[in-house]
């Protein structure tokens, strides 16, 4: 099956990420978009959001990882 059918992304998209990819490699991939604070400016809440935010994209990516893995 495509990839482009089995996860409804356009060609473009897909070719997209790969040329950002070839071109600067993981760190290419990621969104840019909007402003971070930097960790001096942020309240401990903040902090501790950001910090769940960042512990479930570990997860997540660990659960595809073992999804991939099952198959």
């Amino acid at each position: 099956m495509l990839t482009v059918a089995q996860y409804g992304v356009s060609y473009q998209q897909i070719y997209s990420w790969v040329h950002k990819y070839e071109e600067k490699g993981i760190d290419g991939l990621a969104d840019g978009r909007g402003r971070t604070k930097p960790e001096g400016e942020m309240t401990d809440e903040e902090k501790l959001q950001a910090r769940v935010r960042l512990l479930e994209a570990q997860l997540r990516d660990k659960q595809m990882e073992v999804d991939l893995l099952k198959k």
